[in-house]
């Protein structure tokens, strides 16, 4: 029981560090990024939406992600990527990973179905903030969990420029 409560406490600490982190990437981003990342010319990889209506943030970030995993799913590896900045940085229990290490990982995936649920999206301007809970079917190597990610608008597409995630407790 003793060691059930530390790896508690230590995944809750990291949980924390992880949602902290990816608030300094989301403050950084919206102030100063500059995002140089190709995108697509093909409407239909792009989710549109209306900067007038702020509310429709967690639909906006729906879309995104219901699309970014569907590609990942189908090992569709350079339009995923096309999704990745060339800024981009995940957190997870392990640590840091880079852009490349993402792509890479998700291009040798076994993913075979995937839900999001409780979806809660946040806006400013061209930054969306998406967080929600990430199950992946039975015989995916992906891990499902509470997910954060970070969009940042560039020309009328959108891209992932970060992604923070733990793994459901055992």
């Amino acid at each position: 029981m003793k060691d059930f409560l530390s790896f508690k406490q230590q995944f809750l600490r990291s949980y924390k560090f992880s949602l902290c982190i990816s608030l300094f990437i989301l403050l950084a981003v919206s102030f100063y990024a500059d995002l140089s990342a190709h995108h697509s010319s093909h409407s239909s990889d792009h989710c549109h939406d209306s900067k007038d209506d702020p509310s429709n943030a967690t639909a906006l970030g729906l879309a995104l992600e219901t699309r970014f995993w569907t590609f990942v799913q189908n090992q569709q590896v350079e339009k995923f990527s096309k999704k990745i900045s060339s800024i981009f940085q995940g957190l997870n229990i392990q640590g840091i990973y880079t852009r490349e290490e993402q792509i890479a990982g998700l291009a040798t995936s076994t993913l075979t179905s995937f839900e999001i649920l409780n979806p809660k999206g946040t806006r400013s301007g061209d930054v969306l903030v998406f967080s929600y809970e990430f199950i992946v079917g039975v015989g995916s190597d992906l891990t499902p969990g509470p997910e954060l990610t970070i969009w940042k608008k560039h020309g009328d597409s959108w891209q992932m420029v970060s992604q923070s995630y733990v793994p459901f407790l055992p």
